[in-house]
């Protein structure tokens, strides 16, 4: 007497292939559901000794920085020439840090918090310390 299967298919390799990427994709990254857009200046500051009224005492951080949640790397990111940056993140609290060649006091060890909420956070400037006195 031969043994039947009741309700079992076989699916193609294809089929197979396809649902196993679906699968690996959905896990791997999070869905732009997940995550909102953020955006800001960095600046860096003062940038003369003596500050003057009708002149900025600060300008655009044109670095590579790195976002840190928990004490774990989630982004990295560099400003553009305004010191301008546009990404996404999840919701929560966040460090910013910029990389060791960036021209300010204490390069790669400070950080400033970047508060992230739904649905989005924009408009969002950090200030860095030049330590010129």
């Amino acid at each position: 007497m031969a043994t039947q299967t009741v309700g079992a298919t076989h699916a193609s390799p294809f089929v197979r292939g396809v649902v196993w990427l679906t699968m690996i994709t959905a896990c791997a990254s999070p869905t732009s559901a997940d995550t909102v857009p953020v955006d800001g200046t960095i600046l860096r500051g003062p940038l003369q000794p003596v500050c003057q009224v009708d002149q900025p005492c600060d300008g655009p951080l044109v670095a590579d920085f790195t976002v840190v949640r928990n004490g774990r790397t989630v982004r990295s990111f560099r400003t553009d020439a305004n010191g301008h940056f546009a990404i996404a993140l999840a919701p929560g609290s966040y460090q910013v840090i910029p990389s060791v060649d960036a021209p300010i006091m204490g390069a790669g060890t400070v950080s400033q918090p970047l508060p992230v909420v739904a649905p989005e956070t924009r408009g969002v400037t950090l200030q860095f310390d030049t330590g010129i006195r």
